[in-house]
């Protein structure tokens, strides 16, 4: 969904040891997420893998 899919550079998911958050990093935030500048943030998203099958 539009939640999930964007134009952005998402990157390195990696779950958490217990599997309940999901780590990745991803330009969301600038300005032309279409022009790659290096800058990438850390997301931390609560993970629950029964809710995506």
């Amino acid at each position: 969904g539009s939640k999930i899919n964007s134009d952005a550079v998402d990157g390195s998911p990696c779950l958490s040891p217990d599997g309940r958050f999901l780590f990745l990093t991803s330009n969301r935030g600038s300005e032309n997420v279409q022009r790659f500048d290096g800058k990438l943030d850390i997301f931390m998203i609560p993970f629950s893998p029964d809710k995506y099958r």
